[in-house]
């Protein structure tokens, strides 16, 4: 027999940063909004950590920048390239940014979401889904040690599930049966000091990231393929040895650096592919909807600005529109904003993971430094077009967003 019966507006699925966004812009329109998360407490995901000057922003028009600025993050200001062979390349940032561990912003953003009314249940699973727009949704659940969760009911729902869940599979979404090549490394070190500047390191197979975050930590994430794991020895550990090998601008600092206890973190089969942005009536947001490569903040930027966009468009719906003009327009509008962002990060992604490629490739770049910063202003994640009111005259770090 199944738990309590909790009936609401929006059920979102997961409680990371997507998540968080989706509920904190659908609390903002006046609905009851509730956010199921298997986890309890925030935990630690695959993350480069690096909160770009655009999600803060988005995080600004959100009203949550004054709990995310309290979280004591890093200021970044600059980027810096560095290949196996040859100078780095160095690029400043147009808009500053932040390095904040996940832990804390998914912390910052959860405690808004409460503040301002969202019902939060820890420790459950959505491991179904069964009705749809028009009758409304049934969400069964299973809580962790497998007993039955709750059961909600809502008028709509927002998966916010991140890259990969078993609810996608539930769902018969098309990536979840295509295998992918990349795998990713995540772990946090003390004793090392990065400074104002987010690092990518390259190395054969893959390339790292490095950038400070709050209480002196530091986050090294990188993607890697498949094959350069196995040629390391399988190991998560043996990956980041290996890029200490290859790389001496990285093994420069990298020997002064100690591990912190259990923040090594291993995924595999990330799914840089094609996704569908609504599925069987269920809104997707953040990496559910689209996965990009991780480069420069764009993972942050792009849940947080897919999320708002995803509630002004459920919002509508459910404010008077209809079901299938939403769904149109909220396609319409990811298509527009992202799917060249996901194909210029694949793309670098690629070129990055090929040594020779990323050498030569920033070789070019230190002697046509334009082309870094043209590319740089195309990558970024373009400003949202919704309902929700723009928040002017926000300062960050002394500058007005």
């Amino acid at each position: 027999m199944r738990n309590a019966l909790i009936k609401t507006d929006v059920v979102v699925v997961g409680a990371g940063v997507a998540g968080c966004a989706t509920a904190i812009a659908l609390r903002r329109h006046g609905l009851a909004v509730t956010l199921v998360e298997k986890t309890i407490g925030p935990s630690n995901r695959f993350c480069g950590e690096f909160v770009s000057g655009e999600a803060l922003r988005f995080v600004a028009e959100l009203g949550a920048l004054e709990a995310v600025e309290q979280l004591g993050a890093n200021h970044i200001s600059r980027l810096g390239l560095y290949p196996m062979r040859g100078a780095p390349y160095a690029l400043p940032l147009a808009n500053e940014g932040f390095g904040l561990s996940r832990r804390s912003l998914d912390r910052g953003l959860l405690t808004e979401a409460r503040s301002l009314g969202a019902e939060v249940v820890e420790g459950v699973q959505a491991e179904a889904v069964e009705g749809g727009p028009e009758p409304g949704f049934r969400i069964l659940t299973k809580a962790n040690e497998g007993a039955a969760g709750p059961v909600f009911e809502a008028r709509a729902v927002v998966g916010a599930q991140g890259k990969r869940s078993p609810l996608d599979r539930v769902l018969g979404r098309k990536f979840v049966g295509r295998p992918s090549k990349f795998v990713g490394v995540k772990c946090h070190y003390r004793g090392v000091d990065r400074g104002r500047a987010v690092e990518l390191y390259l190395f054969p197979g893959g390339y790292c990231g490095v950038a400070g975050v709050e209480d002196g930590l530091t986050n090294l994430c990188m993607l890697a393929t498949r094959q350069a794991l196995e040629a390391a020895g399988g190991r998560p550990e043996a990956l980041i040895e290996a890029v200490r090998r290859a790389n001496p601008h990285f093994a420069a600092w990298f020997g002064e650096a100690e591990p912190v206890p259990g923040s090594l973190l291993a995924i595999s089969q990330i799914p840089f592919v094609a996704k569908e942005q609504v599925v069987c009536g269920i809104f997707m947001a953040g990496d559910s909807a689209g996965l990009p490569a991780p480069f420069l903040g764009l993972g942050v930027a792009a849940g947080i600005c897919s999320a708002m966009a995803c509630a002004d468009h459920v919002a509508g719906w459910l404010g008077g529109g209809d079901f299938a003009s939403a769904r149109e327009r909220y396609e319409t509008w990811w298509r527009g904003h992202f799917r060249q962002t996901q194909r210029l990060g694949y793309a670098v992604s690629q070129l990055l993971c090929r040594p020779m490629l990323g050498e030569l490739s920033l070789r070019l770049l230190n002697r046509f430094p334009w082309i870094g910063e043209a590319f740089y202003r195309r990558s970024r994640v373009g400003p949202r077009t919704g309902l929700l009111d723009r928040r002017a005259g926000v300062r960050i770090g002394g500058r007005e967003l």
